[in-house]
């Protein structure tokens, strides 16, 4: 199993792949990480079984690298698969590598907290930072991690947030 969760709240937690951890356990966000994400959830009063969470490369690159374009591509059937089944309204990216496999765009911390439309998916993408990227001396970027998931949870609710009136 390469996902954990339900995605009843409309919204999915996109990683990049497996660890050490998520190899034993054959699922995501297991390890460091993902201890982190579910504190972050946690001060929200969420629970991370009502995101649907999986990554955009279902195995753990040799060496933990970063997985390649083919990796990705080889999975992207099985993860997109999953966001329709699930009828995911909002694919929140954490970090580059699944922001660059949903938006085809690099530079995750000056798109982060930024909707997009993605015509492929039929749904909005709200980047984020990666929860390993608060946990090794980023925390000051929780607060922003928790607006993002709160906008993609409410975007996932009601709609994006309407253009003001000129």
């Amino acid at each position: 199993m390469s996902f954990t969760g339900t995605g009843r709240n409309g919204v999915c937690l996109l990683g990049e792949a497996y660890g050490e951890v998520e190899k034993k356990r054959n699922k995501p966000f297991q390890g460091p990480a993902g201890a982190v994400l579910a504190r972050m959830l946690a001060m929200m009063g969420l629970d991370r079984d009502d995101f649907l969470i999986t990554n955009v490369h279902w195995d753990q690159p040799p060496h933990n690298r970063e997985p390649s374009d083919a990796e990705i591509e080889q999975d992207r059937p099985k993860w997109e698969a999953l966001l329709d089944q699930n009828k995911i309204k909002v694919v929140a990216p954490l970090g580059n590598v699944p922001m660059r496999a949903v938006l085809e765009m690099d530079g995750i911390q000056g798109k982060r907290g930024y909707c997009y439309w993605q015509d492929r998916l039929g749904c909005y993408v709200l980047p984020t930072v990666h929860p390993a990227f608060i946990m090794r001396g980023n925390a000051n970027w929780t607060a922003l991690w928790l607006h993002d998931i709160q906008k993609a949870l409410d975007i996932a609710q009601e709609g994006p947030p309407k253009a003001p009136d000129r």
